[in-house]
């Protein structure tokens, strides 16, 4: 394989190739191979050496490919730059697209009766792009409100909440279909997004709160059920980027939505959002032209 040039190599050196591989485990990069320099004229150089404490890169990122094709990642100041929504740290299993999909077409409603007789709707989730908190515009006030799970989704969703026009949470009874026991009920309301609430049906299902008295309340919020490596409101985040000598921050942010705002990511290039709040799963990704995120 031919490598990107521009290190002075010295004949006897080691030259390590690394892979950026789980940083729960590695933290950073981890030598996959290595290699003592015999012939300088061969043109053959990897990533980094040991500079007798600590690995020092010496090209840009790359990918190799099982062809031997070595595709190099774009650095420096000219790399093209998107603004952009953040929304995981982690690439998402079969499984957890398949429990956000479960979301889609349930309904936030309320109802001035606990039997939930002629409902008023308020909100349907069209989008696996679901907001933090969503605008429930009600009518009026109601003691009485539930998120109606969508047919065929087992009532599946880990964490349900609706709040004041100042976004605070309100407290009330769990209440849900009678299918559902009093443990489902309490897995919906108690802030892990690693439990969940579903009931052993596919259709029919929902769970919602009695207030104890007549509200308007202002937003809703749901989450899927889920690895919890979604970005979560009040975790502490810091995305990086990888130039090619290092790695470079982009910004801290305690997250506020379930989504962090970026206007500067580069295309192309490397990158890496730690939490530091909680969690250990982290990957590294890029962002394409087209503004797909590709995890590695």
């Amino acid at each position: 394989m031919e490598f990107y040039k521009g290190y002075k190599r010295i004949e006897g050196d080691t030259e390590y190739i690394n892979t950026m591989l789980s940083p729960e485990k590695y933290k950073d990069w981890c030598v996959n191979e290595y290699a003592i320099i015999k012939n300088i004229e061969t043109g053959q150089e990897s990533e980094m050496r040991f500079d007798g404490k600590k690995l020092i890169p010496i090209s840009r990122p790359f990918i190799l490919y099982k062809n031997g094709r070595v595709d190099y990642l774009d650095v420096g100041d000219d790399v093209r730059r998107t603004a952009m929504d953040i929304r995981r740290k982690y690439y998402q299993s079969y499984n957890v697209v398949d429990m956000r999909r479960r979301l889609l077409g349930g309904k936030f409603q309320c109802s001035d009766n606990p039997e939930f007789n002629n409902p008023i709707d308020l909100y349907t989730i069209g989008s696996t792009e679901i907001p933090h908190l969503i605008e429930l515009n009600a009518p009026g006030y109601y003691q009485y409100w539930r998120f109606m799970c969508a047919d065929n989704s087992w009532g599946s969703l880990s964490e349900l909440s609706f709040h004041d026009e100042y976004g605070l949470k309100m407290e009330g009874r769990g209440i849900a279909n009678k299918e559902a026991g009093q443990d489902a009920i309490d897995r919906a309301f108690d802030g892990n997004l690693l439990s969940n609430f579903e009931i052993n049906q596919p259709d029919g299902n929902w769970v919602g709160l009695d207030l104890g008295r007549e509200m308007n309340l202002h937003y809703g919020s749901v989450s899927p059920r889920s690895d919890d490596n979604d970005v979560c409101p009040g975790n502490e985040y810091e995305l990086f980027f990888f130039d090619g000598s290092g790695w470079h921050s982009l910004g801290y942010r305690v997250a506020d939505d379930n989504s962090l705002h970026y206007d500067n990511i580069p295309l192309n290039t490397l990158m890496w959002l730690r939490n530091y709040t909680r969690g250990k799963d982290e990957r590294p990704f890029i962002v394409r032209e087209n503004g797909d995120i590709e995890w590695w």
